[in-house]
């Protein structure tokens, strides 16, 4: 009942907005969810996640009211709402309701937090840092879990099924946009690229499936945001969908501030750049509103973990100049100097990126797989400013994929325990983040350029999902 429910939420909100802005329901879908989190959040930074429930459920009528209003009104509306895009996230709404039918947490994390806070939540209707809480990570922001207990707190009932069910279909929405140029003469393309949807996430995590851990949903806003961004025409509703993603990227997972940061740094050269007849005004409004939404995003809960005098999630208060300078010249500790050593060796170890393809490669040459497929991607193209545009996204995504792993590297160094730092604790997870959101963009772009294309290229979609089953794990 409680899987009904939200597909009910989600289609008064996104209809509501289809309708009033004249664009797709599948656009606002990954809106919807946004907003939900966005209100749990602040009447949880306020101290009652009811309030939040309530106000939801209660602008939850009044959407459902006034789109059967608009659609009565103007029937040629149901265009934009009855769309292969809102078919996908029907049948994924169905598929979520099935596969997790009696599903319950197993992995680690899940009972050390990811799982236990949304049970924190859901009993106490707080955030799960407060005192009477029995979470150990008290530190780690809280978007994906919100979404997950708005999804049980509809049930009236904490069922561990419900939060898979809000994880998958929070990284499934991401990809409805995508389905925006397709219309119902491509049902063979729709459900090929649904198919697709499915897997992309399981690329490289195996399990996210079939844990509730963010670290995929990470990559996947990442290339939401730079998707929103590149492939659709500069408007105040994009700027909103972009701005959107900035703030809730910070807060799914501390990490998240640095790929909003990569985001909007890449988004800033193209309109400096790139997009010179664009006047000065708009220039700074669409760099400063998703800037101040990082912000938001990163002070907002930083503040209250101070004012709630809760430890952060992560100890970065060695990390600094010095101390790398002093570590990389061979003067850190034995750990450390064992670290890097195997960090390095990791980046070409086929082995220690696994997961059970039929065609394993190792780190490196993930990334020149993914510089090749950029390369080709820019070749099919026809203008030279899409061209120079692409260029430059693609190409800056790959650069901050190598900062991204050697910030990683720097993590081991001072954040992590000897132990977990020699052994590179959770490597294959913390970089499918990054490899997830890459190849997400580029596939992503691929199908959406070439939708309404003709001859060959109209085949993009097909040539995708036959790469995607060779890397998925068997």
């Amino acid at each position: 009942m409680s899987t009904i429910l939200m597909g009910f939420i989600l289609t008064a909100f996104s209809g509501l907005l289809a309708v009033l802005v004249k664009r797709k329901i599948e656009n606002f879908i990954p809106v919807s969810i946004f907003g939900i989190i966005i209100v749990l959040y602040i009447s949880g930074l306020i101290g009652n996640l009811n309030i939040g429930f309530y106000l939801i459920c209660g602008l939850t009528v009044i959407s459902a009211i006034a789109l059967a209003y608009y659609l009565i009104k103007d029937k040629a509306s149901l265009k934009l709402i009855i769309t292969p895009g809102f078919a996908v996230f029907t049948a994924l709404m169905v598929m979520v309701l099935i596969v997790h039918r009696g599903r319950l947490f197993s992995s680690w994390d899940e009972f050390s937090h990811w799982g236990l806070v949304t049970k924190n939540m859901f009993e106490l209707d707080q955030l799960g840092n407060i005192e009477q809480a029995t979470t150990v990570f008290r530190g780690y922001p809280p978007a994906s879990s919100l979404f997950a207990y708005f999804w049980m707190k509809i049930s009236g009932v904490f069922h561990e099924a419900d939060v898979f069910r809000g994880s998958n279909i929070f990284l499934f929405s991401l990809f409805l946009p995508v389905f925006d140029k397709f219309s119902w003469k491509k049902t063979g393309q729709v459900v090929a690229l649904s198919i697709v949807c499915i897997m992309i996430p399981v690329m490289f995590s195996t399990n996210v499936l079939t844990t509730v851990y963010v670290d995929v949903l990470l990559g996947l806003l990442f290339s939401y945001i730079l998707f929103t961004y590149f492939s659709n025409k500069n408007d105040v509703v994009n700027l909103v969908f972009i701005s959107l993603g900035m703030m809730i990227l910070p807060l799914v997972k501390s990490s998240g501030t640095g790929l909003a940061v990569m985001a909007l740094i890449i988004i800033a050269v193209d309109i400096i750049f790139i997009q010179k007849e664009w006047k000065i005004s708009e220039k700074i409004k669409w760099v400063a509103v998703p800037g101040v939404s990082i912000l938001v995003g990163k002070f907002s809960w930083s503040t209250y973990l101070k004012l709630t005098n809760t430890p952060g999630a992560w100890d970065t208060s060695d990390v600094n100049l010095t101390n790398i300078i002093k570590v990389f010249s061979g003067n850190g500790e034995e750990y450390q100097n064992a670290t890097i050593q195997n960090f390095w060796k990791a980046l070409t170890d086929v082995e220690k990126f696994n997961f059970g393809y039929l065609i394993n490669l190792p780190i490196v040459l993930w990334g020149l797989l993914f510089t090749l497929l950029s390369i080709w991607f820019i070749s099919l193209l026809d203008d030279s400013k899409t061209k120079k545009r692409f260029k430059l996204c693609l190409s800056g995504v790959g650069i901050f994929g190598i900062a991204y792993t050697f910030s990683l590297l720097i993590l081991y160094l001072f954040s992590f325990s000897p132990y977990e730092a020699e052994k590179l604790a959770s490597f294959n997870r913390y970089l499918s983040t990054y490899f997830t959101g890459m190849f997400t963009l580029i596939i992503m772009l691929l199908i959406f350029t070439f939708a309404k294309k003709d001859k060959l290229k109209i085949k993009i979609s097909y040539l995708v999902l036959c790469f995607m089953l060779l890397n998925v794990n068997l």
